[in-house]
């Protein structure tokens, strides 16, 4: 199922895991996938419940992407990655679920004033 599920990742966003292995090389199957749905928009909770593992173990591969980053505390993981260049997967999440795109409170303003920029 991991396998699968990092292959697929692969696969999709094949832009985004270049540059993020460019940035870390060391990051880890796992971690690249919790990157992914974080990017995303998806919580630990979701994210743990997709990947069947436990929140704390989400929170482990957040901490250790973090560190893997040299990320300050002070900086949101979310939101740094979405500035990574590469696809855009709440649209693809968003797709999968039949549901509309989710992203993080700082970027979710942001969206929503260029839609109404545009509208």
């Amino acid at each position: 199922m991991k396998s699968t599920l990092f292959i697929q990742t692969l696969l999709k966003y094949p832009v985004f895991v270049a540059n993020l292995r460019e940035r870390s090389p060391d990051i880890t199957r796992q971690e690249l996938i919790v990157t992914i749905l974080l990017r995303a928009g998806l919580s630990s909770s979701e994210i743990a419940g997709r990947l069947h593992c436990s929140v704390r173990t989400v929170e482990n591969h957040r901490f250790r992407i973090r560190q893997k980053l040299e990320l300050e505390t002070n900086t949101h993981l979310a939101d740094f990655l979405l500035t990574i260049k590469g696809e855009n997967p709440t649209l693809f999440y968003a797709l999968e679920q039949n549901a509309e795109p989710r992203y993080s409170s700082h970027f979710e303003q942001k969206h929503k004033n260029q839609k109404s920029k545009n509208e």
